[in-house]
């Protein structure tokens, strides 16, 4: 609940994901402001893609320390064998997402405290974890105007003088 400045609670005995960051991917930008339309159609300005990571916190909140600690070790195997997932390991991925690649991030001390200290609640053993890339593509664009003819006109100038 947005109104609500209480301390978060995960639910007991189960793995909770929360969504702690998006960032942009910048490093595949494309250096043009509006890109070409599919070939064969008819020429549409484009807006570039958008491409974000996520960064989702897997916290595992359970009555006995060491089964939490259990549940994150699943979750770590999992990530060893299954490092993207695409329409064929994830029949339920939306079709606008071609695939999604997963690794896990190690952040220092002190940025985990920041976090912990964001979300008001006690530690709770976690993992962060970063999925590459959801992008958002312009569906849509502008209509790129026809050129129908082009018509010359030249003008003569006098002798110079």
């Amino acid at each position: 609940d947005g109104e609500k400045n209480d301390p978060i609670e995960f639910r007991l005995n189960a793995l909770t994901l929360l969504l702690v960051n998006l960032e942009q991917e910048v490093s595949q930008r494309s250096a043009q402001p509006y890109v070409q339309g599919a070939a064969g159609a008819a020429p549409r300005k484009l807006l570039p893609d958008v491409r974000l990571n996520l960064h989702v916190l897997l916290v595992a909140r359970f009555t006995a320390y060491e089964q939490g600690l259990n549940q994150l070790g699943l979750v770590v195997r999992f990530l060893q064998t299954h490092r993207a997932l695409d329409h064929a390991s994830a029949p339920g991925l939306s079709p606008d997402i071609d695939k999604l690649l997963l690794e896990l991030v190690t952040l220092p001390i002190a940025e985990q405290n920041d976090i912990w200290s964001a979300l008001r609640t006690n530690y709770h053993p976690s993992l962060l974890v970063r999925v590459r890339m959801v992008v958002f593509r312009d569906a849509e664009g502008a209509a790129v105007p026809q050129i129908g003819s082009t018509v010359l006109h030249t003008r003569q100038r006098g002798p110079a003088a």
